[in-house]
């Protein structure tokens, strides 16, 4: 695949902010944002007439909903930020094992979220641990920071194996980056 992906898929896409930076970067390569049916019309209206936008499609998916499945294609990268901390860890197995299914062996996953023990101070720690208590109960009653190793068994469980971790990006923040095992 080398640095130069063609074909993106943005699970959790949002407004499409990320799929407009990466058909800026690249002429070439073409987004597809998977996302509920509401956070496509946004993100159609965010990107209307800016430039790459006609390389940027979306597939309406709820991944809530389990028999949904997610678009095939020859997706060179999928990504996801910070888009499971949303899920309880039995929904995250879930999409998880959705992704793995449309995964070939060149196809790699990268997923950017916070894990509140992999952070250098206690002071942040502290700060994801207690970001967890308001996601819960403000957003959808499951959404929260993990730990490193519930990513890991659960990406395990799936099929897949985490070849590399870019850790605090940029301050905080860790990339996974995942293949099929």
């Amino acid at each position: 695949m080398g640095n130069a992906p063609k074909h993106l898929l943005d699970i959790g896409g949002n407004t499409g902010k990320f799929a407009l930076h990466c058909v800026g970067y690249n002429p070439e390569v073409e987004v597809t944002i998977a996302d509920l049916p509401g956070q496509l019309d946004m993100m159609r209206n965010f990107v209307a007439g800016k430039k790459g936008a006609e390389r940027i499609t979306g597939y309406p998916i709820n991944l809530l909903n389990t028999s949904e499945k997610l678009p095939t294609g020859t997706w060179d990268v999928i990504w996801m930020s910070q888009f499971l901390v949303c899920f309880s860890k039995e929904q995250i197995a879930h999409i998880l094992a959705l992704t793995a299914e449309i995964m070939t062996a060149q196809t790699r996953l990268y997923i950017l979220d916070l894990f509140w023990n992999l952070q250098k101070t206690e002071a942040a720690a502290l700060s994801l641990t207690m970001t967890s208590v308001y996601f819960a109960d403000i957003a959808n009653g499951c959404s929260k920071f993990y730990r490193y190793e519930v990513y890991e068994e659960l990406i395990k469980q799936a099929g897949l194996r985490i070849v590399k971790i870019h850790a605090q990006l940029p301050i905080g923040h860790n990339l996974l980056e995942i293949v099929k095992a």
